[in-house]
C-alpha cells in the first residue's frame, strides 16, 4: 500500500510503521504458546478492581500455586493518558515453571491461554487483545521490539508474498480505531484523504 503524509485518527499519531508490509501471518498459538505474554503488561487501574473483584472465578483457571490475588500485581504503576483512569498497573511476571530461562505473565497459563479471557474477554486488557498493534503515548504503531526481549521468539509466521499489516491484523485495528477509524486509516494508505481524520503536517 502506498503511504500517506502524517495523519491523526481517534486522537492518535499514526506512525509510518502501520503502512508496511508485516513480517508474517498471525500467529498460531500451538507453536508460539503465548510468547508475547511473557513480560507482563500495564493495564488500567479500573481494570484491575474488576480482576480482584472476580478472583475466585479467575483461579478456577490458574495452577493452585497462583492462586493468592495478592501477588497478581506488582507495585509498580504508570501514570498516563493512556489509560482512561489515568493510572496503569503491571501484571506480575514470574519464572516459568516449565522453563527456568524464561519468564511469564503470571495470568499465562501452562497452555500459552490468558487465564483472565478464559474467565471473561471482558477482563482481558485491550493491549493484549489488540498485539501486535500498539497504541501508546498517543501513538498507534506496530511492535518492533519483542522479538528480540524474547530471545528470538517470533509470534508471526512468513507469509508469501507479503500482505499489509492492515491487512492482517485488521480485528485489531478496529478494535482500537473503531470500522470508521479503521476504514480512514485504509483510505489514507490508498492515497485518499480520509474524511474526519486530523492530518498533521509535522
Amino acid at each position: 500500500m502506498k503511504r500517506p503524509a502524517p495523519l491523526r485518527i481517534a486522537d492518535l499519531l499514526v506512525d509510518p510503521s502501520v503502512f508496511a508490509d508485516t513480517r508474517g501471518e498471525r500467529c498460531r498459538l500451538e507453536e508460539c504458546k503465548g510468547a508475547c505474554c511473557r513480560n507482563g503488561v500495564f493495564l488500567d487501574a479500573r481494570l484491575r478492581d474488576t480482576i480482584l473483584a472476580r478472583a475466585d472465578e479467575i483461579c478456577g483457571h490458574l495452577p493452585a500455586t497462583r492462586h493468592d490475588p495478592a501477588e497478581w500485581f506488582d507495585d509498580e504503576r504508570m501514570m498516563h493518558a493512556d489509560f482512561p483512569s489515568g493510572e496503569g498497573v503491571a501484571t506480575a511476571v514470574l519464572t516459568d515453571p516449565d522453563d527456568s530461562t524464561l519468564d511469564t505473565c503470571v495470568f499465562r497459563r501452562p497452555d500459552g491461554l490468558c487465564a483472565l479471557q478464559r474467565t471473561d474477554p471482558a477482563l482481558k486488557p485491550i493491549d493484549c487483545y489488540t498485539y501486535p498493534i500498539l497504541r501508546s503515548e498517543g501513538e498507534l504503531t506496530v511492535d518492533r521490539w519483542s522479538k528480540d526481549e524474547l530471545d528470538g521468539a517470533d509470534c508471526q509466521r512468513a507469509c508469501t508474498p507479503p500482505r499489509p499489516i492492515l491487512e492482517v491484523f485488521e480485528d485489531e485495528f478496529v478494535r482500537i480505531l473503531g470500522r470508521d477509524g479503521y476504514a480512514r486509516l485504509v483510505a489514507a494508505a490508498r492515497g485518499g484523504s480520509p474524511a474526519g481524520s486530523d492530518q498533521s503536517s509535522s
